[in-house]
């Protein structure tokens, strides 16, 4: 049996606005949605909490140094070691935005490998 396409879309539209109308309805697609998105995360907060921990200890390195220079106490070697850290908060950065975009998948070694001598 053949069926025109205009003529299902409206019975199947009108069908599907008719139940989505209905608060009930709503309330059951929303908390589906909510247990679905709840798997498919589980595993990602405690690996963007890693990363976010990584982040913020960078930031206190960086901002330590910073202090020291401000303070008038920069040297060469301050300098460089500034540098470094700055390289070194760069590919946190990085990290941190890959693993948020690749949903907490991501492997602390590919991210850090051949770029840091921790």
């Amino acid at each position: 049996m053949l069926v025109r396409r205009k003529l299902a879309e409206s019975v199947i539209l009108g069908a599907l606005a008719e139940q989505l109308s209905e608060a009930e309805q709503i309330r059951h697609m929303i908390q589906r949605v909510a247990t679905e998105v709840a798997k498919l995360s589980e595993h990602l907060p405690a690996t963007i909490r890693i990363k976010e921990s990584e982040l913020s200890s960078e930031e206190r390195r960086l901002a330590n140094f910073v202090d020291f220079i401000g303070e008038g106490r920069g040297s060469q070697a301050l300098a460089n070691a500034l540098i470094e850290t700055e390289r070194g908060w760069r590919l946190c950065v990085k990290s941190w935005t890959h693993c948020a975009v690749a949903g907490g998948k991501c492997s602390r070694r590919r991210l850090w490998s051949g770029s840091r001598s921790d």
